[in-house]
């Protein structure tokens, strides 16, 4: 197969490319960023359609934030808004004026258009990619075995269609898409195994394009591995050409990966010594036999984007499709030498994914295989895609059989995928999505105009591949928003991000804190914001901020990758899950004192209790801490209560759009108020005698009580 053919567009390629102009003229984007802008008040602003998954934090909380930090420093590789100076060289790809960028071309749109354009864009090239890559590579494979050739190019458009809706590649999408969809074109490269300096020159760019797209082990392992049962089923013969064209392959890639290396040698030599990630290893046997069987049954493990194991809608995403069980029920397999070949190699590689997902496999043995760097949920998406290669082989070679029998057969499967999740107790019966149903429907209509017209049987095979195809768009299409990239591009400007800088702590280094904004919201926006995420560590920051902890502690707690947390209900800096740190909020705000909160002298029942007026929402009793939560329509900066100052060693005003659209009162935005206090004997004896009393000043300077009245009976005011 030579480049003119490959790159011979047909009406399948035109459509993908045409996708592009509306994806740039209306800055559209799969981004779940519209999360971050609701916590701004901006909720649903530039939204197209489907709705944002909170779930794809390492997409709207730190890969979108990196990419605006980039932006907002002149595409430098140090965030200098941020007393972290952010290294942006991470194995997220980011827009960067350095050297790696000629390897970066999804990248290149920044340097083309305003910035929300070019996003757009680099998520449109992903998606077109990714169709075209997948297309041509089986279009490739497919022109290998015994099948008319008129329809090879159908065939690979359908199942590259039926990847890209898999429940693997639409979950990770906003993160791993620029690795999968490159994957295919340095497969491609490598399956041509020709013998000149072209081929070599474009094997070595296409394999650091690939490794600096999105540098994640897991999939680049999984890669490698079908690359290689790809060689021995399409390149038989590969070892038997002269020894030179061996050794100038292996030294390309090889330059390739030392590329990589190279541009990442200062991320590398930081990131290995850290407890997390670099001290992970991946043990094999840890998947559940559901999540394994998911790849043949891939709607079993979730429904309606909510998943049934335990984990997370993410976690129990496969490559898989009902294809598989669609071929075995209807297709009588007639492989040629390569269909042998592929049967052979497939079954082996799907036989070694259910090993490592499945069984403990010693761990020497997974050192050497790299496995141990794959964790065995992962390998979903390498058993997935050997399956439905399989399944395609089978069925382009075979020969459709509907008979009764079979459809039983079929049936009953789909019977199972139905009905598995309520069997076991994961779902209450008929109550869990079923987009099995497609597949009833698409092979309803297809038997109905079989009947009306004996000459649509030789559609018999395009049926079996729609039948796989049209469940998998139900089930995952619309799991990724349409978001415009306008509003995620201009919020830095706004004046909701104006007043949180204006906030900032009044000494150095001017922290802008806040528990609110998840991950690198805030960083991206170009604040200087405590709560960020770290993907290098800083450990001579935290050093300096914690002089007394001990070494091994201050490395346990801070020497990882991590979302930095502050909170209100800790002492002292934890680390409760392996890529999150939290720190007292009271280590970077300064200490209370009576701008929000003043000791009231004496209560009496004068004061009047009007909810238009002030609540006390909430009173969390801990085991260190109270904290109250509330509102307060006060002329003044303070409000009142029965609780000594001296015991407040945190308070904050909150933003309440709430409360102000509900008074049509816009000063009133920032009417909420926490305030937190050591948990004492003296205020617990308070609480159990007046209860929790606060006073705020009304318009006609008024002393009004807080409503408490919704409280526990013990917390409600008693005057």
């Amino acid at each position: 197969m030579t480049v003119k053919s490959v790159l011979k567009l047909d009406k399948f390629d035109v459509f993908c490319l045409l996708l592009l102009i509306p994806i740039v003229i209306f800055a559209l984007t799969p981004s779940s960023y519209g999360a971050a802008l609701s916590l701004f008040g901006f909720d649903g602003e530039g939204l197209l359609a489907g709705t944002p998954r909170p779930i794809r934090t390492d997409e709207w909380t730190v890969w979108t934030p990196y990419i605006q930090m980039a932006v907002l420093n002149g595409f430098e590789r140090f965030n200098e808004f941020s007393t972290y100076h952010h290294d942006l060289r991470g194995f997220n790809a980011v827009p960067l004026a350095d050297w790696g960028l000629i390897f970066k071309p999804l990248m290149w749109p920044f340097w083309l258009l305003e910035p929300a354009r070019a996003f757009a864009l680099h998520h449109g090239l992903i998606i077109v990619s990714f169709l075209l890559g997948w297309k041509c590579l089986f279009k490739r494979l497919i022109s290998d075995l015994n099948v008319d050739k008129a329809h090879v190019s159908w065939y690979a458009a359908a199942v590259s269609v039926l990847l890209f809706f898999t429940g693997f590649s639409q979950f990770w999408w906003t993160t791993l898409g620029p690795v999968l969809a490159i994957s295919p074109w340095l497969l491609l490269l490598i399956l041509r195994w020709q013998h000149h300096a072209l081929h070599y020159v474009l094997l070595f760019y296409v394999a650091c394009v690939w490794l600096l797209s999105h540098t994640y082990p897991p999939i680049i392992i999984s890669i490698a591995y079908f690359g290689v049962m790809l060689l021995f089923v399409h390149q038989w013969r590969w070892w038997r050409v002269p020894k030179l064209q061996l050794v100038l392959t292996a030294v390309v890639c090889l330059a390739g990966v030392g590329v990589t290396l190279w541009y990442f040698q200062d991320v590398i030599s930081v990131m290995i010594n850290t407890v997390y990630p670099g001290q992970r290893v991946s043990p094999g046997g840890q998947t559940s036999g559901l999540l394994w069987l998911s790849s043949l049954l891939p709607f079993i493990a979730h429904s309606r984007y909510s998943d049934l194991l335990g984990l997370n809608i993410c976690e129990v995403a496969t490559a898989g499709s009902l294809l598989p069980i669609i071929v075995a029920s209807l297709v009588k397999p007639n492989p040629s030498a390569v269909g042998r070949r592929a049967i052979m190699g497939a079954t082996v590689l799907a036989t070694f994914c259910t090993l490592w997902m499945l069984t403990p496999v010693p761990a020497v043995i997974a050192k050497l295989l790299l496995l141990d760097k794959v964790p065995s949920n992962r390998l979903v998406f390498l058993l997935g895609l050997t399956l439905n290669y399989l399944a395609l082989v089978v069925l382009v070679e075979g020969q459709v059989m509907i008979t009764r029998t079979r459809l039983v057969v079929l049936a009953t499967l789909v019977a199972v995928s139905m009905f598995l999740s309520s069997a076991l107790g994961l779902v209450d019966w008929f109550d869990k999505n079923t987009p099995e149903l497609a597949l009833v429907i698409v092979a309803g209509v297809g038997f109905c105009l079989y009947r009306c017209s004996s000459q649509l049987g030789k559609y018999k095979k395009g049926l079996v591949v729609a039948m796989a195809l049209m469940p998998n768009i139900y089930a995952y299409g619309g799991f990724n928003p349409i978001q415009s990239a306008f509003p995620i591009f201009d919020l830095h400007t706004r004046d909701v991000v104006n007043q949180l800088e204006e906030g900032a702590n009044q000494t150095p280094p001017h922290w802008v804190v806040s528990d609110r904004y998840r991950g690198a919201i805030l960083s991206g926006l170009g604040l200087n914001s405590f709560t960020t995420v770290l993907v290098q560590p800083q450990l001579d920051f935290f050093r300096k901020m914690y002089p007394d902890m001990e070494a091994s502690t201050l490395n346990f707690i801070f020497n990882r990758y991590a979302h930095i947390y502050v909170s209100d209900k800790i002492q002292t800096p934890e680390t409760p899950f392996p890529d999150q740190i939290h720190v007292p909020i009271w280590d970077v705000k300064p200490k209370s004192n009576d701008e929000h909160y003043q000791t009231l002298n004496r209560l009496t029942d004068d004061y009047k209790a009007e909810s238009t007026f002030g609540v006390v929402d909430a009173v969390d009793i801990g085991d260190e801490f109270i904290q109250i939560k509330g509102w307060a329509q006060s002329n003044r900066r303070s409000i009142l209560g029965n609780i000594d100052l001296s015991n407040l060693i945190y308070s904050e005003r909150i933003r309440r759009p709430d409360v102000a659209n509900a008074l049509d009162q816009p000063d009133m935005m920032y009417s909420g108020f926490k305030l937190v206090f050591k948990k004492t004997d003296a205020i617990k004896k308070v609480l159990k005698e007046q209860g929790t009393c606060l006073v705020s000043t009304s318009k006609n300077d008024d002393l009004t009580l807080l409503m408490t009245a919704h409280l526990e009976e013990k917390l409600t005011c008693k005057y």
